[in-house]
């Protein structure tokens, strides 16, 4: 895992990350937003975090097509 040297700046501008994915249409779930935080607060990449959420969503939506 690797860690940040601007986790603090990263955790200010969060809400207006979420709300701009939201307005994309990628809303994140309550759970990946305390994950992504709680990595941000440890001064932690939450990229793969990230990835990960998403890899699995797309693998939900193509198994229910």
């Amino acid at each position: 895992m690797k860690k940040l040297q601007n986790a603090d700046k990263m955790l200010e501008l969060l809400p207006g990350f979420l709300a701009s994915s939201a307005a994309e249409g990628l809303p994140i779930e309550e759970d990946l937003v305390k994950k992504i935080k709680e990595m941000l607060s440890l001064g932690l990449d939450p990229t793969e975090e990230i990835d990960a959420y998403y890899d699995e969503k797309l693998k939900e939506i193509s198994s229910n097509t």
